[in-house]
C-alpha cells in the first residue's frame, strides 16, 4: 500500500499556510506583520514517522527547552535556538524581531517576504508557496 501521509501533509500545510496568508496579507494593509517558517527537522525532540516540521515542533527552540523533552539540541540547534528566542524578545520589546546579525522584513501584498528558520543558518522567503495558494485563493 501506498503511503499517503507526505500528500496528506503537503495538502494540509498548504490549506493552513495559505489561509494564514492570506489574512496576512490583508492585515499588512493596516499593521507591520511578519511571518516566519520553520523549516529544521530537529533531533531534539525526535519528531517521529511525520514528514516535515509540523506545527509546533518549533516550540522547545522558542523557549529553549529541549530538557522537557528530555533530549538535548546539537550546536547548531543551540545556535537556531538562542537566534529564535532573540527574535521572539525583541518582537515583544520593540514590535520588530530582527536581530542584529539578521534583519526581519516585513510580509506585505508586494513583498511576501518571511525568515526561513533553519540550521546551519537562516533564509529569507519571498513569495514561498505562492502559486498553491492561488488555487486556494480561487476556491475560497
Amino acid at each position: 500500500s501506498q503511503d499517503l501521509r507526505p500528500l496528506a501533509s503537503a495538502l494540509f500545510t498548504d490549506l493552513f499556510l495559505c489561509r494564514d496568508l492570506n489574512a496576512l496579507r490583508h492585515l499588512s494593509t493596516k499593521t507591520h506583520t511578519f511571518v516566519y517558517r520553520f523549516n529544521h527537522r530537529p533531533t531534539c525532540p525526535q519528531p517521529g514517522s511525520a514528514p516535515g516540521a509540523y506545527h509546533g515542533l518549533e516550540l522547545p527552540y522558542v523557549f529553549g527547552t529541549p530538557e522537557t523533552y528530555e533530549c538535548s539540541l546539537t550546536a547548531e540547534e543551540e545556535a537556531l535556538s538562542m537566534r529564535m528566542q532573540r527574535m521572539w524578545t525583541n518582537f515583544a520589546k520593540y514590535l520588530s524581531p530582527s536581530i542584529v546579525s539578521e534583519p526581519f522584513p516585513e510580509y506585505s501584498n508586494t513583498g511576501q517576504k518571511g525568515v526561513v528558520l533553519q540550521t546551519p543558518s537562516d533564509d529569507i522567503d519571498n513569495g514561498y508557496r505562492a502559486s498553491f495558494c492561488k488555487v486556494w485563493d480561487e476556491i475560497w
